[in-house]
């Protein structure tokens, strides 16, 4: 896959489990107290972090 696919890919599993499955905060309790621009910072993060392991490990 392209590099820009799998951050896609990433970035929307991830948004995903955290808005829409992870309905009872069992997961992602530790952001339950968060505001929407430290979720989009911590998205945007895990995104960068993501891409990079995947640049390095291509």
């Amino acid at each position: 896959m392209g590099w820009i696919a799998v951050m896609v890919l990433v970035l929307v599993s991830i948004t995903v489990d955290v808005l829409w499955f992870d309905i009872e905060r069992k997961r992602w309790s530790w952001l339950n107290n968060s505001t929407k621009l430290q979720l989009a910072i911590f998205l945007g993060a895990f995104s960068v972090v993501s891409g990079v392991i995947y640049y390095v490990m291509s």
